[in-house]
């Protein structure tokens, strides 16, 4: 519970005044901010918290006064109405950045991103935090010292390159990571953190609708790569065998082998645990028979980063004009599913998907394909 309260408070003054303070009590915890301002006792009544009429300055102490309450419940209200967790000390920071006492270029961005996201970590699934907690690791390596006034259009450009040229993403899921930033920024906007939000007028580009994906022979150029190294031969196995079962990293990663019999696959998806039951096709078959029965895990773990930086390497050696990674796995899968002729909501449950829509995508992919390989008959 948070409030605000004018008081009076003795400094030891020799004309024995008092100095009138603002009182803010939250969480049990007290903060008093002064306003500089003397009066007799006799001339305040403590049940209004204003100074009486009989003091010469009345009107103009009692609209200080007034004034400066509506400051603090200005900002207790908004942390009350967006229902997020209100400490004194955060209080403290905000309030001096509206009094101008503190500059709000001392925010540093990573430590917001990370202080607010805990805030909401009781509100949001296990995916979701996940999801966060990316973010803030694409954030902290591309710009460890950022802060908050660091942030314009071009930090947001050139956060949005980052994430499509050095960490190899696909563009829906850029989109995805600058949507939640903008959640942020926004926020620290409504805090009075930054005066402008630079993603106002900055257009986010979505690529949904769209799935790149590997054909026929472009996935028999991966099969033939000679992997340089047991990272790579490891990973290139990985790549296929997402290929060939459509599973995301995360839980081809988390794969047990009791989760693995002679004809299936049975898993519960680790995005929404959504249960999964996937034939195993010959190929998935032998590289599942080459994997060691030593460990818990079907697959020796490895970091999202290291995977797709081996990916990147089989793809320049593979000679390919489209990115390797585990999103475009997943999508081949999908496309050479369907272009078999699997049913369309067989492949959704294959997948995962809550929403058979998703997988809709897809069809509309093979039915291009179709188009253009007919057009050769012209």
């Amino acid at each position: 519970m948070s409030s605000v309260k004018p008081i009076l408070r003795y400094e030891g003054t020799p004309d024995k005044k008092k100095v009138i303070y603002l009182q803010v009590i939250i969480d049990c915890k007290c903060k008093y901010y002064s306003l500089k301002k003397k009066i007799s006792e006799k001339h305040w009544n403590r049940q209004t918290g204003k100074v009486k009429a009989g003091e010469g300055n009345a009107q103009f102490l009692n609209h200080l006064i007034s004034n400066r309450v509506k400051e603090i419940e200005k900002i207790l209200f908004k942390y009350e109405i967006e229902n997020i967790p209100l400490t004194a000390e955060r209080f403290h920071e905000e309030y001096m950045v509206v009094r101008g006492k503190r500059a709000i270029n001392k925010v540093d961005l990573a430590t917001f991103l990370e202080e607010e996201m805990r805030n909401r970590e009781s509100k949001l699934d296990v995916a979701s935090q996940k999801t966060y907690k990316q973010l803030l690791h694409k954030i902290r390596s591309f710009e460890p010292k950022a802060l908050i006034t660091d942030l314009n259009q071009n930090f947001i450009s050139r956060f949005e390159d980052y994430l499509l040229k050095d960490c190899h993403l696909m563009q829906s899921t850029v989109y995805k990571h600058l949507k939640r930033f903008k959640l942020f920024v926004t926020l620290a906007q409504k805090k009075n953190l930054i005066r402008e939000n630079p993603f106002q007028d900055y257009a986010l580009h979505d690529a949904k609708g769209t799935r790149l994906f590997l054909t026929t022979p472009e996935l028999k150029r991966v099969k033939e790569v000679i992997p340089e190294g047991e990272a790579q031969e490891r990973v290139k196995s990985m790549f296929l065998f997402q290929c060939s079962t459509g599973l995301r990293f995360s839980d081809m990663i988390a794969l047990r082998w009791n989760q693995v019999d002679d004809e299936f696959i049975r898993l519960k998806t680790q995005k929404n645990e959504k249960p999964v039951v996937i034939p195993i096709i010959e190929n998935a078959r032998n590289i599942l028979n080459v994997q060691s029965h030593e460990r818990e895990t079907v697959f020796k773990p490895i970091t999202n980063q290291k995977f797709n930086f081996y990916l990147h390497q089989l793809e320049k050696k593979a000679g390919l004009n489209k990115p390797l990674t585990s999103h475009i796995a997943r999508h081949t899968f999908a496309t050479l599913a369907l272009e078999s002729g699997i049913r369309m909501e067989v492949v959704s449950n294959l997948l995962g998907h809550s929403d058979i829509k998703t997988t809709q995508i897809y069809g509309k992919i093979t039915e291009k394909l179709k188009q253009e390989e007919m057009k050769k008959m012209q």
